[in-house]
């Protein structure tokens, strides 16, 4: 994935997501354990997972049309040539086709949701951060969106 970069008008350049969310929100206000679960273990396999679907047989037109949604003809073209090439080794990265490494993956993501459920049960707050919406509150949000 790209790391994103934001120059700021001070000369300064951010090239981290969540000092672009602090910049732009505040600082955190639930501390690095939190963001630590989401990056070091959610993240990750929540990937894993969601490119084990995407690299079933029955949803290669997902996968195609993800890669090649508002690109023009030539990178169609290409995709075309390489996407087989790119899958297989994207699969054996991921260890898609591996049930046991699959199965480790969904039990480890379990724990790991259990955790992240632990951590946002004991808020007493409507948000995690508090009374309003925070960069941890948007970033939860967009890992666990359908």
């Amino acid at each position: 994935t790209a790391v994103p970069a934001v120059a700021m008008p001070d000369g300064s350049v951010l090239i981290d997501s969540w000092a672009i969310f602090d910049e732009a929100l505040g600082p955190s206000k639930t501390g690095p354990e939190f963001r630590a679960l989401l990056d070091e273990r959610v993240a990750p396999l929540v990937r894993q997972r969601v490119y084990e679907i995407l690299f079933r047989p029955d949803n290669k037109n997902v996968w195609d049309g993800l890669a090649c949604h508002d690109r023009g003809l030539v990178f169609r073209f290409c995709w075309t040539l390489a996407s087989g090439n790119l899958t297989e080794g994207m699969r054996k990265l991921f260890r898609t086709d591996d049930a046991a490494a699959m199965a480790l993956c969904l039990e480890r993501l379990d724990s790991a949701l259990d955790e992240l459920d632990a951590f946002v049960s004991d808020k007493t707050s409507e948000y995690l951060g508090g009374a309003a919406p925070s960069a941890d509150d948007l970033a939860l949000a967009a890992f666990l969106a359908p």
